[in-house]
This record gives C-alpha cells, structure tokens and sequence, in this order.
C-alpha cells in the first residue's frame, strides 16, 4: 500500500479518528494513514445506535471519584469546545441532566456528591420536590418514595459516529500525506528494524509508529506481539428499550442517570434522549456476557474465542461476580431483560425507578439498538480492571477504550500525539499553546 509511512493508525472509530486529526491540526507530523476495516468510520462502538450518546463530564456520575473529576472534565471540556466550532449542530446537542437519588440513603448520597464537586461544577444544583417535579414531571409522577437530584442544564449528546466523521473528514491534509483506506483488513502486525509492517487485505503497510485503536481487537493484537498479557478481556453486550407517553411523546428531556453502587463494574440503568430520534426516550443499557467482538456478527465470536481461548484467569473472575452478593444478582436479573415474554416485565419494574408511572404499552425492546463494551480483567487477581486502558510498546500504541472512551477521545489523542511527536524526534513538535487555544479555553462546562 505504498510509501512507508510516519504513523498509522488501526481503527476509524471516535479515538482513532481523534488521533488523525489532532495530528493533522496540532503537529507537523506527515505521511499518516487512518486504516478501518468496515466501508465506512464508526460502525461499531462509536456508532450512536449502540452508545448512549453521553458526554461524561464527572458531575452526575457518582461511580466516579472526587479525584478523577478534574481529568473527566477536561475530557469532556475538549470535546464540547471542539463541537463548538461546528455548523453541523446533529453532532453534539445541549440537553439537561441529572443524577436521581431515590429514598433517603440516595438522597444522601448525592448530597454528599454535591457538596464535594459544586466547586468544579457550579451550574450543578441540589433540586427536590416541587421543582424537580416542574423539571422533570414523569420522574415525580405518581412517585411515592422521596426522590432529590443533581441536576444541571449543562449536558451533552453526542452523536459520536458523526463527530468521528468531522474528525476524519473536516481536516484536509493531503498535501501532508493524510490518507483514509477503508474496507482494509489487519490481519497481522510485525515488528521491523525501523517500525512495524501492517499485513492488511490490500497489501503490506509499513509505519515508524502504530496506534491500534480498535475496541478489544486492540488487546488481541497486543497479546500477539507480546504485550498486555495481564490483561484479558469480558465482553459485555448492551441492549436498550424505547420508551414513549400515550401520546407518543419522549417521557423525560434531561439525562436522567441512578446512583451507581461502586461494587458493580457495569453502568446503572439510565433514561437518556435519543439524538437521533427525539420523540423517544432510550431506558438502558442492559449487561450480558457475550463472546465477541462484534454484536449480530456470529463470525466475531469464533475470531474472539480463538485470539482468548477458555481463559481461566477471565474465568475465575467471573465466578468471583457471580458469587458477589451485590453483583450476582444483577448479573442475574439482567440476563432476564432479554428473555422471551417475562424480560420486558422484568425491566419494567427496574425502569420504574425513574418513570413510576410507567406502563408496558410505554416501552419496547430497542431491536437492533446497542454493541458490545469489553471489561478488561485484570489476570493476575482476577477482578475485573480499569474501564479504560492504555498499553505503550516499543514503537507501538494499543488502547482500549470502552465507556467513557469516546469522551476522553481528544485528551487520549492529546497524549499519543505527544507520544508519537517524542517517539519520531526533531524537528517534529506537538503545538501545545494551538490546542489549549482552540479545545481547553474557554471552559465550556463551567
């Protein structure tokens, strides 16, 4: 496939297309080469039928902690800053949000939540009673525990499919050497005296440096050249219902998230609206294991026990979950959400948490909505890892991000970027003072 090239990056997901921009725009870095397997970017994780289209920034998602918020927050800062500088306003939509507590443990909880983090989000407010009911009226709605929230006016959603689109696509850098291959398939990576050969479908790609961004395949790869091996991975599908009023009406206008128990790995369930169908409101994400790489494509799940094997270590720390009083049962009753017949009652009852007044005529199975998030493992004490991870080898880059991945995919960007200008030394440079002007200042969540 030609010329040997500076960087090549493996996967047109939101991070990898990240990355090929913040190249483009931010270093002098040339010859560099975006290569996705599919005929089109971000048909996977990225795709906004199979996230929740959520811009974390820290503030309602009380699993994280007060020390992670900062670095959150820039994360998301960046994105938001990016999207400002767009005509096309479908790729990212100001909606409100909140964290909703329900009962007095809850309630003390995000209160507790709220002290600590009011500082770094001061648009964030402690709403109960009359006024969460004004904001929200079906989350009060024939409601007969007591229920607060943190709520702020400040959220996103993303439709990340299209922001990895303006990221490929809104930098024009041929005349640098920026390329896009699509339909193109790795099928090995090799390492060389001056970087590594890239075996693909449509010939051999050679690069000084490689990024695989690509979802869990990127831990296959890595365990091929021999690094990450303490790290394996769970597959985890997502499903979703949608849900309407009678009149066929979206049921909330925020993000309405729950309070996360820190025990459980998985997201709580949350009702989130649809940016690419605003009459509906999405309940989910459901949680069951499911070995492969690609939700509907039963071709992955061979590939996926091929590269992983019947791994005791991920084995032994799934047993560790299902005997965990707090996650065993939730394993358990997500596996019924998707059962014939008694599913959709099954998650009625969970969805009530935020809409009491819920009917089954009000939802239905999303058919065809939600992909597949990997839980890295950590095998040396088999629980389950960071949800995002980064392994760095000798020339080569492999990260694996799931949720909140495609939220911190220009600070990711940001980081290999610097790593990739250190790697191919003088004169190459990372413009600093260029991105914080453009992406970090003003902040746009304050």
């Amino acid at each position: 496939m030609g010329k040997m090239r500076n960087v090549a990056i493996v996967g047109g997901g939101v991070t990898g297309t990240a990355l090929y921009n913040v190249l483009a725009e931010y270093t002098n870095v040339r010859d560099v080469l975006l290569i996705e397997q599919h005929p089109g970017l971000a048909r996977l994780n990225s795709n906004s039928k199979w996230n929740s289209q959520t811009l974390h920034e820290g503030d309602i998602e009380t699993n994280y902690s007060r020390d992670r918020v900062p670095q959150v927050k820039d994360a998301a800062g960046l994105v938001a800053n990016y999207a400002s500088h767009l005509p096309e306003t479908q790729i990212v939509r100001r909606c409100p949000k909140m964290v909703l507590g329900v009962d007095s443990e809850e309630i003390d909880l995000i209160w507790n939540r709220w002290d600590s983090v009011q500082d770094v989000f001061p648009a964030l407010r402690f709403v109960e009673g009359k006024e969460l009911a004004l904001l929200e009226p079906k989350v009060m709605e024939d409601r007969t525990e007591s229920a607060a929230a943190l709520y702020s006016n400040n959220g996103y959603a993303v439709a990340f499919d299209k922001l990895s689109y303006s990221f490929a696509y809104g930098t024009d850098k041929k005349d640098k050497g920026f390329d896009i291959a699509l339909e193109t398939r790795v099928n090995a990576i090799e390492k060389t005296k001056d970087g590594h050969v890239i075996k693909t479908n449509k010939g051999d790609v050679e690069a000084r440096a490689v990024v695989i961004s690509s979802g869990t395949t990127s831990l296959a790869f890595a365990h091929r050249l021999g690094y990450g091996h303490g790290l394996g991975a769970l597959p985890v599908a997502g499903n979703f219902y949608y849900g309407q009023t009678d009149r066929g009406e979206a049921l909330v206008r925020s993000k309405v998230y729950t309070v996360q128990n820190d025990k459980l790995p998985f997201a709580a369930l949350h009702a989130d609206p649809d940016i690419n169908a605003p009459d509906k409101t999405r309940f989910g994400p459901t949680a069951r294991l499911l070995p492969a790489f690609e939700r509907y494509n039963a071709r992955t799940s061979l590939e996926f026990v091929r590269e992983f094997g019947i791994d005791g270590d991920v084995a032994l720390a799934v047993g560790k979950l299902l005997v965990d009083e707090d996650t065993g049962p939730f394993i358990a009753r997500n596996a019924l959400y998707d059962a014939p017949f008694i599913g959709k009652r099954v998650f009625l009852d969970e969805a009530r948490k935020i809409v009491p007044a819920l009917k089954p005529q009000n939802i239905k199975f999303a058919k065809g909505v939600g992909g597949i998030r990997h839980q890295l493992v950590d095998k040396r004490n088999h629980t389950l890892g960071k949800k995002e991870a980064k392994v760095v080898g000798n020339g080569i880059i492999f990260n694996m991000t799931p949720s909140p991945g495609a939220t911190s995919c220009l600070q990711n960007a940001e980081n290999d970027a610097k790593t990739i200008v250190g790697l191919l030394g003088d004169p190459l440079e990372f413009d600093q003072a260029a991105f914080d002007r453009n992406l970090r200042l003003p902040d746009p969540l304050a």
